[in-house]
């Protein structure tokens, strides 16, 4: 039992939840509705890979890093939920070697997935390249010597939303068998609601981030430590007016606007709580900003799955 509670517990459960799981349910479903149908057995196998690079390889990379670098050794918070740094250092030690098991569930589903692709559905070049993408983004974006998670706006908008959007693409072509501007911007709305998130978890990492042993600039980071909170609210509400302009550009442009238009307006009176908090009262301020981060994950995710029924619903009245 307790290698298996080990993985669990060192798997990221809710940014699964609300990123690769619930964006796989709208490649499917918008790729009914644009397609006429899908490959669901296909789509599925892709899947697992997403969720198990995601869950296991990109977050236990990050979480052993953050570690070493001090980031997350600041304030005893043990993250028993979804993983984190102090859970994965509660089961394996500081020696980066000894958290590769960790990434054996990846490693194994991976292979048995390509192998799947490669003698039963011949699609071995996508195949390379999507788990070789894989690999880079999730591991790079935290690891020497790119250390991407470091670099501010290029790492989180080069390496994560490119590999976000590479995710789609790969997605998108399981399910589909083609690839085309309409699918991959069917879910762009999705995407983008997930870069605000990736930057509210970073609003609760500014103190950490800023006094780690090596500090770690986010593009938030960056921003509080240059022109204070105010720049980092003032970013916020830009991200949520660009995705209030992808809602309506999309190749779903109306089903995506009734749904995504209200979760954007939603985030605006979200971020207004980051105004006026003292950013040095670390753990205290996270009181107000992890609430805010919670109450955006759960409206995005059923925002999302809302996306999808409607995807599929609308294909019958077609």
């Amino acid at each position: 039992m307790r290698p298996i509670k080990e993985l669990w517990m060192t798997f990221r459960v809710v940014p699964v939840l609300q990123w690769t799981f619930t964006n796989s349910i709208i490649v499917l479903a918008s790729t009914f509705y644009i397609m006429g149908k899908a490959d669901i057995v296909s789509w599925f196998m892709a899947s697992v890979v997403a969720w198990a690079t995601q869950g296991f390889l990109s977050h236990v990379v990050n979480d052993i890093y953050d570690w070493i670098h001090g980031t997350d050794r600041l304030v005893d918070i043990d993250k028993t939920i979804t993983g984190g740094s102090h859970t994965v250092h509660k089961y394996y030690t500081e020696n980066v070697f000894a958290h590769a098991k960790n990434i054996l569930p990846w490693v194994i589903i991976s292979l048995v997935s390509t192998y799947y692709f490669i003698h039963i559905m011949h699609w071995w070049y996508y195949v390379a390249c999507g788990a070789t993408l894989a690999v880079v983004v999730g591991v790079f974006y935290s690891a020497p010597p790119v250390k991407a998670d470091h670099r501010p706006f290029i790492g989180e908008w080069v390496v994560a939303f490119g590999g976000l959007m590479s995710c789609n693409a790969f997605l998108y072509y399981a399910a589909a068998h083609t690839i085309s501007l309409e699918l991959i911007t069917a879910s762009l709305p999705y995407v983008i609601t997930n870069m605000i998130l990736l930057k509210m978890h970073h609003v609760n990492d500014i103190f950490p981030d800023l006094n780690a042993e090596v500090v770690k600039y986010t593009s938030i980071s960056w921003l509080y430590e240059k022109y204070g909170i105010k720049a980092v609210s003032r970013y916020l509400v830009a991200l949520l007016s660009v995705l209030l302009f992808v809602s309506l550009i999309t190749s779903l442009s109306v089903i995506s606007a009734v749904v995504f238009i209200p979760l954007a307006i939603y985030g605006y009176r979200l971020v207004k709580a980051y105004s006026g908090l003292d950013f040095n009262a670390y753990p205290f301020y996270l009181g107000t900003t992890v609430p805010v981060e919670i109450k955006w994950i759960i409206s995005s995710i059923v925002t999302g799955l809302v996306y999808a029924v409607l995807n599929i619903t609308l294909l019958f009245l077609k």
